[in-house]
């Protein structure tokens, strides 16, 4: 998902034993990134278009989080 200057980057960490070479899904995490100029204060981040299905799920599910961890840090502590 890309916004005005951010995007959330989906990662995925796997571990291999590396006798049999089985691997097997360890973590995954959303992270949040700002594109940054030289004088690192936001600027235009390059759109993102989905293109698949599978992309336009990925896009959605992504839009959703934003904005509901943008309501959850609207709310009183």
């Amino acid at each position: 998902y890309v916004s005005r200057s951010s995007m959330e980057v989906g990662v995925r960490v796997t571990r291999e034993n590396p006798t049999t070479g089985d691997s097997q899904l360890a973590t995954t995490a959303h992270l949040t990134l700002v594109a940054l100029d030289n004088n690192k204060r936001p600027v235009a981040a390059p759109p993102l278009m989905p293109e698949t299905d599978e992309e336009k799920r990925r896009y959605e599910n992504a839009r959703l989080r934003v904005r509901q961890r943008k309501e959850r840090l609207k709310q009183p502590s």
